[in-house]
C-alpha cells in the first residue's frame, strides 16, 4: 500500500533504524517472508539487512494454531481452570467464571489468584506460589477452599499450582 509505504520511509527519514515485515520474491521468483531492517546513514544513503523469517513465522503460526485448540478445549471442559504467572491470572476459564460467580473469564483476568482463595487459606496458597517461582518447579494436587466474587458462599477443590 503506497501510503503505509511513505509512513514507513517518514520513520526511516528519522535516522532511527526501522524494521518491517514484508513478502519479497527471490530470484527464482518464489516469494518468503522477508524481516527488513533499514537505517538513514550520515551521507542520505540507506543501509538495509533483510533476513528470511519464513521458517519462524510457520513455526509461529503452527503454536498459535495448537494454542488456540487448547484454549477452545480448555474453555469447554466443566472443570474450574485458572492459569497464573507469579500468583497474577493470566487465563480463566467459562466454568472458573461461573463457579466463583464472575460474569466472564476475561473479568477474573489480571486478579491476583489469592483473591480467589478463602482468607484462612492464603498464606499456605501464597508460599506454595512462592516455592514454585523459586524452584520452578510444579506442586502436587491440594485441596483448597476458593471464595466466589460476592462471598456468598465457597467452593473446594483440588488444584495444582
Amino acid at each position: 500500500d503506497a501510503q503505509q509505504r511513505a509512513v514507513d520511509l517518514a520513520k526511516i527519514e528519522t535516522g532511527q533504524p526501522f524494521l518491517s515485515e514484508r513478502r519479497l520474491l527471490r530470484g527464482d521468483g518464489s516469494s518468503f517472508v522477508a524481516e527488513v531492517s533499514t537505517t538513514r546513514l550520515d551521507d542520505g544513503r540507506y543501509l538495509a539487512f533483510v533476513r528470511d523469517v519464513t521458517e519462524r513465522r510457520a513455526a509461529e503460526e503452527v503454536v498459535q494454531r495448537a494454542e488456540a485448540s487448547f484454549r477452545a478445549l480448555l474453555d469447554v471442559l466443566p472443570a474450574l481452570v485458572v492459569v497464573h504467572r507469579q500468583g497474577i491470572i493470566v487465563y480463566a476459564n467459562a466454568t472458573a467464571a461461573k463457579t466463583c460467580a464472575y460474569g466472564s473469564p476475561a473479568e477474573m483476568v489480571g486478579s491476583r489468584v489469592t483473591d480467589l482463595v478463602y482468607p484462612d487459606d492464603r498464606a499456605g496458597v501464597a508460599a506454595r506460589i512462592r516455592r514454585m517461582v523459586e524452584t520452578g518447579a510444579a506442586e502436587g494436587l491440594e485441596r483448597e477452599r476458593f471464595m466466589r466474587r460476592d462471598a456468598s458462599a465457597r467452593c473446594s477443590c483440588s488444584t495444582q499450582s
